[in-house]
């Protein structure tokens, strides 16, 4: 038998990257309305992806592996229904969150709730633990919650460092990000969904494991590219092992 399995390799030289292969790559429904616009390449939705309203997006590719409607795509947008389902949660990225784990913990930024993350972590990186309630929800850095953490009720103002990822939510309920929010860096939310409300704005790739809804007038841009840096000390990447022989 042979299984793929993330490896990990001393590299203190030079910075490491974990390429995602979309600019929005959602695990279930993606429902874009409103006046929401995508200044990105790919989209890909495991579940129907609907563009309606005067939602638009630059995309040049929007995928689903169930069916992608959008009755005003012009004839520079590749539209493609019935494709394969994409892996979200894959143990490499897994692997890649850990490492930023393990790194907040090295640099002791591991915090017990939101009223204790610092607006600058030491090493770039914060681990939240417990409750986000009490969160600035500004800063700059990598901001890491073990649960739950919806925003709605103020707006984020948050900048990653390091070309790390600027919020992971590992929790599995709907991450809400309100009108006036901006974020600079990728969003992970691997286990959760995600609904964008209002003008919010975010600069950098977005991974969601369930599905996605973008409303009112919120703007996705790609950012600096499809991915993200790791942090110092390890090279995270999959490779084919041999499990057993028969």
């Amino acid at each position: 038998d042979v299984e793929n399995r993330p490896f990990t390799t001393s590299d203190d030289t030079s910075d490491t990257y974990f390429a995602l292969l979309y600019d929005l790559l959602v695990g279930g429904e993606l429902d874009l309305k409103g006046n929401f616009k995508a200044d990105v390449t790919t989209l890909h939705a495991n579940g129907d992806a609907t563009i309606k309203g005067s939602a638009e997006t630059d995309a040049k590719t929007v995928s689903s592996a169930g069916t992608v409607e959008w009755k005003k795509a012009d004839g520079t947008v590749t539209l493609l229904s019935n494709q394969s389902p994409v892996p979200v949660l894959t143990e490499a990225l897994l692997a890649a969150i850990q490492a930023f784990i393990d790194y907040a913990a090295d640099n002791d930024a591991v915090y017990a709730s939101g009223s204790d993350i610092p607006a600058s972590p030491p090493g770039g990186v914060a681990f939240c633990t417990g409750s986000p309630d009490g969160w600035s929800r500004s800063g700059d850095g990598c901001f890491i919650f073990a649960g739950d953490a919806s925003f709605q009720g103020g707006a984020l103002d948050v900048n990653s460092v390091n070309g790390y990822p600027a919020i992971i939510v590992l929790g599995t309920g709907e991450v809400k990000m309100n009108s006036g929010s901006e974020v600079h860096g990728a969003i992970l939310v691997p286990h959760g969904s995600m609904k964008i409300n209002g003008h919010a704005v975010i600069y950098g790739p977005i991974l969601v494991g369930q599905g996605m809804i973008g409303n009112g007038t919120a703007d996705l841009y790609a950012g600096d590219g499809q991915g993200f840096n790791l942090p110092p000390g390890d090279t995270i990447t999959d490779k084919v092992v041999i499990t057993a022989w028969h």
